[in-house]
């Protein structure tokens, strides 16, 4: 009775019930701790891109502020603002009539010196212009000899491929690379050395072009035989067995020129007669030459093709030189101009394919392609950066000089390739590795019947969107572990 009296007491009973519900908390716990945070993603199949992403401006190709070298009157004003031009079209012409009066004076005694010049004189620039042409061929020949390409390993079996064309362009080496292309069966031929290309589809039906100075490649074996293999092509060919004919060819075609140019300029000092007519030509020449050059002074004429934005005079006005009378703005080309920190110059070269919007135009993508980087840096808001020009892939109305643009350049892309988060790497003591959660073959643990293990693994290209491309030791669906706090490394077990 003593005990229930004492259990009847308020305090001590509330005190029963709390101690109760802290004992059964306990034996629901099973003296587990608190669950900790994973986070994990599944490795899966994705376009994997490295982009460059800055702001640039646009700025026409060509603009120029116009003047004369010379003082004048302006005797006819041809265009007015707005005008579209063609590149050589006259804008503006000073008095030049005293001038054309000069002309026909100088032209006359031209056809005189003419008629006193015998015709059995010696025609020094004749004997020149064939000599020139000798050389040109020889040389040619000496560059084609026996081209070939030669394989860039020893252990290719296949014929070698046929070099066929005529070369229009300096020595040097050509080196080519044969690729199938992903998800086709077509083949690409890659050329570095003297010319860098794009890629080039082989054709299928004849000969396909060796860059853009005039050979062209074939593969006897068959354009499937060749793939992954690389060849150079040496120009001039220094191995062939013709080499040293046309080397020898070509030496005797240099002396000959320059025996026959000494002997035709002998000849000629022997007629002294002959050799004073010459002169007296040439100078009448001159004066024709140099009047039509002063009235080509008194015409300004527009540099490229574009649009006349502004013209500061008007006829009768007397205009000094040096002094701009008409602005001219290319209107056909138009360029981005886009500063790239030293930070990323590395991931960005000539040819690369880039994306475009403008605030103008609702982000609208515009297709452009990078042409140029320059070679000196220049400090930008106490960032050393490198001016890189692109290009329009086609002409639109609607772009303008001074518009802000919105540029991402696709430094480098992996198609169908394995990715995770690039926060999912874990690099320490010299490897390279994830957590992945596989499943525990205990069955029970509080990792949920998953527990973690560090695989190796060989990464790639890093794309800009937090992506990293994983070459080796992941497949397709396996999960890893993108977080984990301490808890979660303890409920999960030893690594």
């Amino acid at each position: 009775m003593k005990i229930i009296a004492f259990l009847k007491k308020p305090k001590v009973y509330i005190s029963v019930i709390v101690v109760a519900a802290v004992i059964i908390l306990l034996l629901l716990s099973d003296g587990r701790k608190e669950a900790g945070t994973i986070e994990t993603r599944r490795v899966e199949r994705m376009t994997v891109s490295q982009v460059v992403d800055e702001t640039g401006r646009v700025e026409a190709a060509q603009e120029a502020a116009l003047g004369f070298e010379v003082s004048g009157r302006v005797a006819r004003v041809y265009h007015n603002a707005g005008a579209e031009v063609l590149a050589g079209d006259a804008l503006i012409s000073l008095d030049s009539g005293s001038l054309y009066a000069d002309l026909a004076q100088a032209e006359a005694t031209v056809a005189i010196k003419k008629a006193e010049m015998s015709n059995t004189g010696v025609n020094l620039s004749e004997v020149i212009k064939k000599q020139d042409a000798l050389v040109a061929s020889a040389y040619s020949k000496l560059l084609l000899g026996a081209l070939s390409a030669d394989p860039n390993k020893d252990t290719y079996t296949q014929t070698a491929p046929i070099i066929t064309g005529i070369y229009n362009g300096p020595e040097g080496a050509y080196k080519l690379r044969v690729k199938k292309q992903e998800n086709n069966t077509s083949y690409d031929i890659y050329t570095f050395g003297l010319e860098k290309t794009d890629r080039l589809e082989i054709s299928d039906t004849g000969p396909t072009a060796l860059g853009t100075r005039g050979l062209f490649v074939s593969f006897p074996d068959g354009v499937a035989e060749y793939d992954d293999t690389a060849w150079d092509v040496n120009i001039p060919n220094t191995k062939s067995s013709v080499y040293a004919t046309n080397y020898n060819a070509y030496q005797e075609a240099l002396r000959t020129r320059e025996s026959a140019i000494t002997d035709a300029q002998a000849r000629l000092k022997e007629n002294v007669g002959q050799s004073i007519a010459a002169a007296e030509l040439q100078r009448a020449q001159a004066d024709v030459t140099g009047i039509r050059a002063e009235i080509a002074k008194r015409v300004l004429r527009a540099p490229f093709a574009g649009v006349v934005t502004d013209v500061d005079t008007s006829v009768g006005e007397i205009i000094s030189p040096s002094t701009a009378v008409v602005s001219l703005l290319s209107k056909a080309r138009f360029e981005i101009i886009v500063p790239i920190p030293e930070a990323d110059i590395a991931n960005v070269d000539v040819g690369d394919k880039a994306r475009v919007t403008f605030d103008a135009y609702n982000d609208e993508v515009f297709e452009v392609q990078l042409v140029s980087i320059s070679q000196v840096a220049k400090n930008i808001e106490g960032v050393p950066a490198f001016e890189a020009t692109l290009v329009f892939q086609e002409s639109d109305p609607r772009i303008r000089s001074g518009l802000s643009a919105d540029v991402e350049i696709s430094a480098e892309t992996r198609e169908d390739v394995l990715a995770i988060p690039a926060r999912a790497l874990i690099r320490s003591g010299g490897r390279t590795f994830v957590r992945t959660l596989v499943p525990d073959a205990r069955g029970y643990g509080a990792g949920g019947g998953k527990k973690l293990v560090e695989v190796d693994v060989e990464a790639g290209l890093r794309g800009s969107d937090g992506f990293v491309e994983i070459w080796s030791g992941l497949e397709e669906g396996d999960e890893v572990v993108t977080f984990i706090d301490e808890e979660a490394l303890e409920q999960y077990g030893a690594l």
